[in-house]
């Protein structure tokens, strides 16, 4: 997963059908590139993807989820179990204590895990991870010292100039503390709900279920008709709380929420947020100020040559330094990371300079499509096509 040469700005078309077009093929490019990561995960590719640490991340990162999600069913699937005066009391108190065995090797070996939405998410977590772990290097000190995170005054300050707008650094108070939870206590990244699209969060409810399903039956003897009916309960219930919460604003958002109030939101605390390390915090300011959803925001971000960044710097009013810093900077995402040199700079302003900001502005736009019209848009337009970066445009 190394990084590609920065486009020629002397050579490339700029005008916006010609940007479109080769977002697009980066779009593809990209697909193929979680493709390819899927395959190593599964074991079909071993060679040239991943690397042992990096297939060791990704791999953990994906129990943890399936182990979550299966803890939680397991558990509410017994409350209920327990409530039936029919079912053998020891039986069901046996039931509720017990592990499930095998359901993540199960679904790993029936690629339920490895669909590119579940994947890219969890390769784009690992990306931010990288990046958050160069830019700030004493944060492994603090993950085994026990040493306290920044509070929000100390980020009001190095980010704004100033200490005394209590409500913001209450807000900041609060991220501090939920970007803590990123991290499990080795320091090691952990992927969350709600970096899920729900399609893709829904459907590994529904394969964990069945699995949880077929174990219950076979240790309980009960009708398998009679726990269907229980677990697709459970599972409703569960995805309506996970909706619920969803719908409420995180710390993150309500942040982002009190630096827009503030008058405060633009290129320059971008780019500054991003300089001390608050790579969270980074990718949601950037997302309110471009208004893209976050999973697209990450795949323009971590593109490695940057063209599709340069447009988006172009349509939203960054400077050429600022889309400079923020490209250099990015880079350690990626491992092992490429050095960016002053040709790579010349060569991003090259092509920012060249880029008319009406053009810029009409990719824009068709990045801030719903979501299902660029999917239904993409599969008419390829449908030659066998490998499609389904709504990456």
């Amino acid at each position: 997963m190394s990084g590609a040469e920065i486009a020629d700005g002397a050579g490339t078309p700029t005008d916006a059908a010609a940007l479109l077009a080769s977002c697009r093929r980066r779009a593809g490019e990209a697909w193929h590139e979680v493709s390819a990561v899927a395959e190593a995960l599964s074991g079909a590719r071993r060679n040239g993807t991943l690397n042992d640490r990096q297939r060791a991340q990704l791999g953990n990162m994906l129990r943890r989820l399936v182990g979550e999600t299966e803890a939680t069913l397991h558990q509410a699937l017994a409350a209920k179990l327990e409530a039936h005066r029919d079912l053998h009391r020891e039986t069901v108190a046996a039931f509720a204590e017990s592990v499930p065995v095998g359901v993540f090797d199960r679904l790993a070996g029936a690629g339920v895990l490895f669909e590119p939405p579940l994947v890219e998410a969890a390769l784009h977590r690992m990306f931010e991870h990288r990046l958050e772990a160069a830019l700030r290097p004493s944060v492994a000190d603090t993950w085994h010292s026990g040493a306290g995170p920044e509070s929000g005054d100390q980020l009001v300050a190095a980010l704004m100039g100033d200490a005394r707008d209590r409500q913001l650094a209450d807000r900041l108070n609060s991220y501090v503390v939920e970007r803590t939870r990123r991290t499990d206590g080795y320091g090691e990244p952990m992927l969350r709900f709600e970096e899920l699209g729900a399609g893709v969060m829904e459907r590994l409810h529904w394969h964990v279920a069945v699995l949880l399903c077929e174990d219950a039956t076979a240790r309980l003897g009960a009708a398998s008709r009679f726990l269907d009916v229980e677990m697709q309960r459970v599972v409703n219930v569960e995805l309506d709380s996970i909706a619920a919460h969803a719908a409420g604003e995180s710390p993150m958002a309500q942040a982002v929420d009190a630096i827009e109030a503030a008058g405060a939101l633009d290129g320059a605390l971008v780019v500054e947020t991003l300089r001390h390390a608050e790579v969270p915090l980074f990718l949601a300011l950037l997302a309110r100020l471009t208004r893209l959803r976050p999973s697209l925001l990450r795949r323009l971000i971590f593109e490695p040559d940057g063209f599709s960044l340069a447009i988006l710097a172009r349509a939203v009013g960054l400077g050429a330094e600022q889309l400079d810093t923020i490209f250099a900077l990015t880079r350690h995402a990626r491992a092992p990371a490429r050095a960016f040199t002053a040709g790579d700079s010349a060569r991003l302003a090259a092509l920012f300079g060249r880029i008319d900001i009406e053009d810029a502005g009409q990719v824009w736009a068709h990045w801030r499509m719903d979501r299902r019209y660029l999917d239904a848009l993409w599969r008419l337009q390829d449908a030659g096509r066998t490998d499609r970066a389904a709504g990456a445009t």
